[in-house]
C-alpha cells in the first residue's frame, strides 16, 4: 500500500536531506549583504546552475528600470521551467504568469 501524498513527499525530502543541507550551505556562503545588495549576481548564478543541473530551462531577468538595480549592485531574477510545467522563481512572492 502506498502512503499518502504527504508521506511520499516527506520520504523524498528525508532521502534528499544531505543534498538539501549542502545546497543551503552553498547559498548562505554567498555574501548577499542587504542593504546594499552585494553578490546578487553570484547568488543568481548559483540558483540558475542548480536549476539547470535539475533539467530546468533557465532565464535571468534584470530589472533595468528599477532604481535599486545599478551597475555596482545589479539585481538578477532567476526563472526556471522544466517540461512546459509551471515557472519556478525562487525569490518571487507572487505567481509568475509567463516564462520571460
Amino acid at each position: 500500500m502506498r502512503g499518502t501524498q504527504a508521506e511520499r513527499v516527506l520520504m523524498e525530502v528525508e532521502q534528499a536531506t544531505d543534498e538539501i543541507v549542502d545546497f543551503a550551505a552553498e547559498l548562505v556562503r554567498v555574501p548577499t549583504v542587504n542593504p546594499p545588495g552585494e553578490a546578487y549576481e553570484a547568488c543568481a548564478q548559483l540558483l540558475g546552475d542548480r536549476l539547470r543541473a535539475c533539467g530546468f530551462e533557465v532565464r535571468d531577468l534584470v530589472p533595468e528600470d528599477r532604481p535599486e538595480h545599478t551597475s555596482r549592485y545589479p539585481r538578477v531574477n532567476v526563472f526556471g521551467r522544466r517540461g512546459g510545467g509551471p515557472v519556478v522563481a525562487p525569490a518571487v512572492r507572487r505567481p509568475v504568469r509567463s516564462f520571460i
